[in-house]
């Protein structure tokens, strides 16, 4: 590193040990330089001098040899199933990598089962992945893994790593689209593609089971849509992987959910957007599709005003009193009688009714005119103008 005149510039020259002929990079500006299209395992030499002038430079300086080596692959690490595995490792995206040499073998065998020219799949850029199947079930195999670089040039293998096969259970299982009278019920795993699941479930603290079997998965994930609940009974679910007629993990517990039927939200934001005699108001639709209810009334009045059977998430409240406050809830309506518990309340006021403003006409002839206004709070249904 030196420091760097005006209109100084730099020559690097490298080349393999031993080659007579030097690679040559000119009019480098910055005091460092990034070489591409090494051979693997070939020790290198390097130089640089300043070019001062098109006529001076200075004598070389020589820098340490260096080798570029084919990089080893990273983290390896195997995922077992009843018959197989995901192996995967990482890599550096910098480096050039044509290819990954793969060897695997039940734990104690002294041969090795090779698989050559791998270009396995890759979820991120530094990810690699391979799946290995057709294995013995219950088995203990070890593996490792190396790069195939330019020409051929291959890394050493990773560290031998291990694992065995096995009926493994799930490693998630959660709820989602929880309402009145059902939910359902995700899981994750790592399966053979001839995998299935079976689920259970019951309400929580009776002795029989309901069970659903012969269920797949799909990308590592399964679901199954449970209906026919009973609304606010609190119920517990399992699942578990079934590798073969006689071969299944343990039960892995999901969790416990209680069926509701959720209450719509209104955000502060959302509180009413109201004109002289009416006001729209909008609340968070729930995830599933249901009806709403409204209340609504004069901040002080005993009794409600209510609009129900709303498909939508907004309402149009209609023949109001001007400049006057009101406050509104609303509920969902899930169906055979069971509502929700209401929203949170919010409140709007009533406009007063305002002069129109920029009265002007737009254009007139010898008989005519074109007259114009505006309302700025924008004209209720039934608002009329004299």
């Amino acid at each position: 590193y030196v420091t760097t005149d005006p209109g100084r510039t730099f020559r690097l020259q490298h080349r393999p040990v031993g080659n007579p002929t030097w690679q040559t990079v000119e009019s480098l500006t910055t005091t460092g330089y990034s070489l591409t299209g090494l051979t693997p395992n070939i020790p290198y030499e390097w130089q640089v001098q300043s070019v001062c002038s098109p006529t001076e430079s200075t004598s070389y300086t020589t820098g340490p040899v260096f080798t570029p080596l084919c990089p080893i692959p990273l983290q390896p690490s195997g995922n077992p199933t009843a018959t197989g595995a995901s192996l995967t490792w990482q890599i550096n995206p910098a480096e050039t990598i044509n290819s990954f040499g793969l060897q695997y073998r039940q734990t104690g065998a002294a041969d090795w089962t090779t698989i050559n020219s791998l270009t396995p799949t890759s979820s991120y850029s530094s990810y690699r992945s391979y799946a290995l199947t057709g294995l013995s079930r219950n088995t203990g195999y070890e593996w490792r893994v190396l790069s195939n670089c330019a020409l051929g040039t291959l890394s050493d293998y990773t560290a031998i790593r291990s694992f065995t096969t096995v009926c493994a259970p799930v490693y998630s299982a959660h709820v989602v689209e929880l309402s009145a009278s059902s939910t359902r019920l995700v899981w994750n795993a790592q399966a053979d593609a001839d995998t299935r699941f079976e689920i259970r479930w019951r309400p929580t603290g009776t002795p029989d089971w309901t069970t659903v079997s012969n269920l797949t998965i799909t990308q590592s994930q399964g679901s199954y849509l449970l209906t026919g609940l009973t609304t606010n009974t609190p119920y517990e679910w399992q699942v578990r992987t079934v590798c073969s007629p006689t071969e299944s993990s343990s039960f892995a517990p999901g969790g416990q959910f209680t069926p509701r039927c959720p209450a719509p939200f209104a955000n502060s934001w959302q509180s009413g957007i109201p004109k002289v005699t009416s006001a729209t108001i909008n609340w968070d639709q729930t995830y599933f599709v249901a009806q709403y209810e409204v209340y609504y009334r004069p901040i002080g009045s005993a009794n409600w005003l209510i609009v129900s059977n709303i498909t939508t998430t907004s309402a149009v409240l209609t023949n109001l009193q001007s400049v006057t406050p009101y406050e509104w809830q609303v509920r969902t309506l899930c169906g055979n009688g069971v509502v929700s518990e209401f929203s949170n309340v919010r409140s709007f006021t009533t406009l007063s009714c305002i002069v129109p403003s920029g009265n002007m006409p737009m254009f007139a002839s010898d008989n005519s005119a074109a007259l114009q206004w505006y309302y700025g709070y924008g004209a209720d249904a039934d608002t009329r103008f004299e």
